[in-house]
Formats: C-alpha cells, structure tokens, sequence
C-alpha cells in the first residue's frame, strides 16, 4: 500500500471525536468502528493534506485499520454522470390560495396551469426513460409553484393518465404531493384515497401560521388544515409535515414538534427559510445558526420521546452522494410555462440561477421536449468535489454542496456552498454523529 492508496481509502471517512473516542464513520455502509488516538491523529493528518509521505510504520497503522473496511475504495458514489430523467415533478400551478411571507415563487402573483398536453408529453417521456433503464417504478410528484389542488381538474386527470400508462407497461405507479392543506371535502377525500404520499405545508400554532403564511383572504388557515389532517389520520395514512422556520419561529421547534405530534403526525421537517422570492421584500428572516442547532436538537429529542421523526435537510449524516439532490441527472422538473428544470425553486429565467438549472423546455405547438445537451454536459460535470471547501468537510458526502438554488440566492453561483447552511449542517452532523455514531458501530 502506497501513499496514494492510502490518501484515496482515508478521504472517503468520516472522524469524529467525542468523550475521548475516536470513531471511523464509512457513510457508504453506514457502519463505524473504533481506533485509538494515535490512529485518529494519522487519519486526519492525511485529510488535512499535513503529510506528503507515508512511512512504513504509518502504512503498517493504517493498514491494520482499513483492513476492517478493505473493500472501501471500491464503493461508488450515488453521481449524476449517466444523465437520465427518471422523476417527474410537475409544478401544476402558479395560483396560490395562501401569501406566505417567504414564498420563493410569488406563489398568487399569476394564475396559469400546467396545459394537459404538456404534463401528458412529460409523463410519457419520463415513463420512457424508467422503461429504458430497466426500473420497475414510476414517481410522480405535484408541487409547487402554487398550490397544486387549484389546479384540481388537471390533477385528477394527470394522475389517471399516469396510473393507466404504467398499467400499460407493468410498471409500479407511486404519486405524492406537497399542499398546504386548505382543502374542501371533495378534494380531501380524493387525495387520501389517490395519493401515496402527502407532504403539507404548515408552520406551527395559529400565530406563526397568522405571521408566516397568511392566506389571501385574510382568513384563519389552521381550522382548515387541521381537518385536512384529521381526514389523512383517519384514512390510516401517515401524517408528514413540512414547516418553514423564521427569525420568528426559532425559539418555538420542540413546541411546533409537540403541536404536530398532539394531531398524529409522525413525521415533522424543519427547514430554515431561504431569502428569495417574497422574503426579500418582507421583514421576516431566516433564523440565526447557532439558535436554530439548539433549538432543533431539543426539538429532535422532543420527537424521540413523542415517537416523532423530526427532519432537516440539512441534517442527512446517513447518506452517500456527490449532489444534494436529483439535480444532477435524475429528475425533470415541468412548469407552468413550459420549461423544465430540475430544481423546483427554479422554473423561470428570471428566478436566480435559471441560466444553470433550466435544461430545457415543451414547445405549446407541437409538444416536443426539447432539452438544451450544453447545459446537462454542465450539470453533469458538477459535484461536490469540485468545491474545495467541501472536500475535508464532515458532511461532504450527505450535505454534497448543499442546495444549489440556495447557493444561487446568496451568492449566484450554485456551486459555490452558502456559509450560513454550511455553519448549520457541520453542526448538526456533529451533535448527530457524536451522539447516535454508536448505533452503526461493527467492530
């Protein structure tokens, strides 16, 4: 074993050191193990890039270590490099029934739909590439924009046309949506009896709801939301809930995780709100770092106890990719206008980092997709190990860069890793891995 064998095995760790223990951490196999300390110094030495040579003593250490993990070298990371559009996303709306604060869409501000033509087009050649690749499902998702059951009718119809095609070619059809839950009787029952997987938006008690998403009449929203809620308990389905966190709201994440875990949820996603879109021209902020790692630790043991999954995204230490997310070849994103993307925060030109994301675009004549080969080449070529503070980072292979239409909104490069998330992530994966790294240790 020679020194670059050795450099290529220890980057792919993960170290941490806590109560005076050292732990390996092998994110490929989520498996760790103990070393003594003197093993620990050598590991991080490499990863800083400290020594230019290994002496045999050193090799003979490392090599007794990494013989309990021999095959690490050769595991591969989830990439983006074969570009296949196998996730289908459509933003049925830009209509909005609600005004939140920090929308990053303006969602209201215009009305248009998804023409049925179109999402007809996409899902066929989105079913086509599973087909192709040898995939035995098909994933259909209704976000926003807006709120997708505005757009109640094309919804409906989409999702028959959808569940018939994978009939058709004995293909397992998965559907979910992400609402804020404002629904009537009708729309509720259907979606509890037609939809897999139900994400609402809600932020917590009445008055962070009052102060973050008022609703365009200026109406109360919770009463509504909760019988929504009540109809997915009802029905046996899995509560999941998705809540923005403010300047505002911060101080409040174990109560927000009790409030949803008294209505049944299981499942309660806290997310620190970006500043884009409305939140730029509103007064609410997002919420300082180091407050939102305290607060969301005790919401998280909050969850423990309540048997409530309390997640983060900025908070995945179980993961092993070079992207954040589908970006990078897996999921085509169809907006209101036609154009395809594959960030859902990104569906225009005029939205930042629209020059980057948007692949692509349906013609209203004839239908056809038409994607833009330069700008997936592009894409393809990115990941995280092209950015150079992300390379001896604790969350390099689970945070991945970090969100490119978040990293576009700070600094308009969507490669180039937003600080603030960066100070968040790096401390929750610590507190994550030094409280809960003994769960995944071997040997």
């Amino acid at each position: 074993m020679n020194y670059s064998e050795v450099e290529q095995i220890v980057a792919m760790l993960v170290l941490i050191s806590t109560n005076n223990k050292y732990y390996v951490f092998d994110p490929a196999r989520t498996i760790a193990f103990t070393v003594d300390r003197k093993a620990y110094l050598e590991f991080k030495n490499i990863q800083n890039g400290g020594i230019n040579h290994v002496d045999k003593n050193t090799i003979n250490l490392i090599q007794s270590q990494v013989e309990k993990i021999k095959n690490i070298a050769e595991h591969k990371i989830i990439s983006g490099s074969s570009y296949l559009l196998s996730q289908l996303v459509l933003l049925l709306t830009n209509d909005c029934n609600m005004r939140c604060l920090y929308c990053y869409s303006y969602g209201g501000r215009e009305k248009n739909q998804i023409d049925v033509k179109m999402a007809k087009e996409a899902v066929k050649y989105v079913l086509g590439n599973v087909v192709r690749s040898g995939q035995n499902r098909f994933n259909i998702s209704y976000h926003g924009g807006g709120e997708p059951t505005l757009a109640f009718d094309l919804l409906k119809n989409i999702q028959k046309y959808s569940k018939e095609q994978c009939n058709n070619k004995g293909i397992e059809f998965r559907s979910r949506i992400t609402s804020n839950g404002l629904w009537n009787d009708e729309i509720g029952e259907w979606i509890v009896d037609n939809i897999d997987s139900i994400l609402l938006s809600v932020d917590g008690p009445e008055d962070i709801m009052e102060k973050h998403r008022p609703t365009n009449n200026n109406m109360p929203s919770l009463p509504t939301i909760e019988e929504s809620i009540k109809k997915i308990k009802k029905n046996g389905r899995v509560i999941k809930i998705r809540s923005t966190i403010s300047d505002y709201s911060v101080e409040r994440l174990e109560e927000i995780v009790e409030y949803f875990s008294s209505l049944g949820a299981s499942y309660v996603q806290l997310e620190p709100l970006t500043s884009t879109g409305r939140a730029t021209e509103s007064k609410i902020k997002r919420p300082d770092a180091k407050r939102f790692i305290e607060n969301f630790i005790r919401a998280f043991k909050r969850g423990e106890r309540n048997g409530c999954k309390v997640k983060c995204s900025y908070l995945r230490p179980i993961r092993y990719s070079n992207s954040f997310c589908g970006a990078l070849g897996r999921v085509f994103i169809l907006s209101p206008a036609g154009n395809i993307s594959t960030c859902h925060r990104v569906d225009t030109y005029d939205d930042i980092g629209g020059n980057n994301l948007l692949i692509g675009k349906i013609d209203y004549k004839d239908n056809v997709i038409k994607l833009d080969d330069q700008k997936i080449h592009n894409l393809q070529s990115n990941s995280s190990n092209k950015n150079k503070d992300c390379n001896i980072c604790i969350a390099r292979y689970s945070c991945s860069g970090g969100c490119y239409a978040q990293n576009a909104a700070v600094s308009g490069d969507i490669l180039k890793s937003d600080p603030y998330r960066c100070v968040i992530t790096k401390g929750l994966t610590k507190e994550y891995l030094s409280k809960y790294l003994y769960k995944y240790v071997s040997y």
